[in-house]
């Protein structure tokens, strides 16, 4: 896939048939609009630090990408709405680690799961601690089965305090449709880790 950059500026791509993966180069600071536009074969996209805007279109039609790294960081697009929060407000927050900002929360949860499961960073750490709940249960009912894995293997945030909770989430989760594999394996980690608590106590059916 060739580029065609100006003052910074991508312009316009040139999309090769079967390219699914794509790193935008460090001169890159503004993609522009419809820079991407209708790129079919497109499933994951590098974003240079460097990048301060993603302009309207930028990636429109682009049906098949799902997957954006951005500062070090790998979340799924589908769920960052760039209209809503822009790069440069999550640039903001990681380069300052202040994670009390407003900002829309799949985005805020995906990048700071990642920033912790990545760098186990302390800021990182106590935010997710102060939310273990709503941003274990974010990734439960969006069916990602490795970043729940990677919170509750860490040993930080799942407690005999919080597990029932978790359990139990997983299990109505289950039953509107989502992934069995995560209700497993929170069952068999509750097992194994709090062998007194009965997972199916207090569960109204």
């Amino acid at each position: 896939m060739g580029f065609e950059i100006k003052n910074g500026m991508l312009k316009k791509h040139t999309e090769e048939p079967g390219v699914e993966d794509v790193t935008i180069p460090a001169s890159v600071t503004v993609i522009g609009r419809s820079a991407f536009e209708n790129c079919t074969s497109l499933e994951s996209v590098t974003i240079p630090n460097s990048l301060m805007q993603i302009s309207e279109y930028a990636f429109y039609n682009c049906k098949f990408l799902t997957s954006v790294t951005f500062c070090g960081c790998t979340v799924d697009k589908r769920k960052w709405d760039w209209d809503k929060v822009s790069i440069l407000d999550v640039k903001a927050m990681l380069d300052s680690k202040d994670y009390s900002v407003k900002m829309d929360p799949p985005v805020k949860y995906m990048f700071v799961t990642q920033v912790f499961l990545n760098t186990l960073q302390s800021e990182a750490e106590a935010y997710i601690k102060k939310n273990t709940l709503r941003i274990i249960k974010y990734f439960i009912d969006n069916d990602d089965y490795k970043t729940v894995k990677g919170l509750f293997e860490c040993g930080k945030f799942v407690t005999k305090r919080n597990i029932m909770k978790l359990v139990e989430h997983s299990i109505a989760h289950t039953q509107n449709g989502g992934d069995m594999q995560i209700q497993a394996y929170i069952m068999d980690y509750n097992n194994k880790h709090f062998p007194n608590t009965d997972p199916f106590n207090n569960i109204k059916i």
